[in-house]
């Protein structure tokens, strides 16, 4: 069980996601991403250092269903180009 205190928002760089509208910003401005995106970058700060297992964010980002891993590794490329700005050659996060 996780008994850590929940953040209202989680900051990194110039970026803030807000835990309970799912949203990311960007400064001032909201960085667009899809709900599937929104919802692997929370989990991802949400752990934080200790990290998260490849199976753990399966089962949390499509909970009873069969999907290809290469589900999640779309919508972490896209979190990564699209929101981030960085690549998995050339992580910033």
């Amino acid at each position: 069980m996780n008994t850590r205190p929940l953040h209202e928002s989680y900051r990194f760089g110039p970026y803030r996601v807000d835990q309970r509208t799912r949203l990311l910003w960007k400064g001032s401005a909201p960085v667009p991403l899809t709900p599937k995106a929104s919802e692997l970058l929370l989990l991802l700060v949400q752990h934080g250092e200790e990290g998260i297992t490849k199976t753990e964010l399966m089962e949390h980002l499509w909970p009873d269903t069969v999907v290809l891993e290469n589900n999640l590794t779309v919508t972490m490329s896209a979190l990564r180009k699209l929101a981030l700005g960085s690549s998995a050659t050339d992580p910033f996060f």
